[in-house]
């Protein structure tokens, strides 16, 4: 793990008292043998949630949580980010606090997305780490099924060929 002085991940877990050091050591085992994530890990063998994870990697980043449960986010943040990058990323415009967008994201030590985002909305960016599980569902919900790949064409088709992009995908 990189990041000289930050708390791993498991003991963050433990000393909030989510984990155990068996099951810590478990995951470690899992991880040595075929590589993946600690948190994820963690998850799939039911030692904590993608939740308790969220909050542990925005600990271990120094970022707020935010929780997703029964929030609605404003028309206005989502109007900034377009749904194959909401999709894309795994990120959810929450709302506008000034000139700065507040994004909900899964992965905090992912910072290259924020600063994609920075450049693609032109607007300061500021993360809030949530449940990958909840971002996902609140993405689908705001902007919709992710488009495929032949929508996607077929809609690039009808705009050059000055169509609307659902006469296209009829087609």
């Amino acid at each position: 793990m990189s990041g000289e002085g930050r708390k791993p991940l498991g003991q963050i877990l433990k000393a909030r008292g989510v984990v155990r050091e068996g099951q810590i050591q478990e995951a470690l085992a899992e991880q040595r043998k075929h590589g993946g994530l600690i948190g994820q890990i963690l998850v799939e063998q039911g030692h904590c949630t993608s939740g308790d994870v969220a909050v542990a990697l925005a600990e271990q980043a120094g970022m707020q949580t935010v929780e997703l449960e029964g929030v609605q986010p404003e028309p206005e943040a989502l109007e900034r980010i377009d749904a194959s990058t909401a999709h894309a990323f795994g990120v959810l415009p929450l709302r506008l606090e000034g000139a700065t967008l507040v994004v909900a994201i899964s992965d905090p030590l992912n910072t290259s997305v924020l600063e994609d985002l920075r450049f693609t909305t032109g607007v300061d960016v500021r993360g809030v780490v949530g449940d990958a599980e909840r971002i996902r569902a609140l993405v689908k919900a705001s902007y919709g099924e992710e488009a495929s790949l032949s929508d996607a064409i077929a809609a690039a088709a009808a705009a050059a060929r000055g169509e609307d992009a659902a006469s296209a995908a009829a087609s």
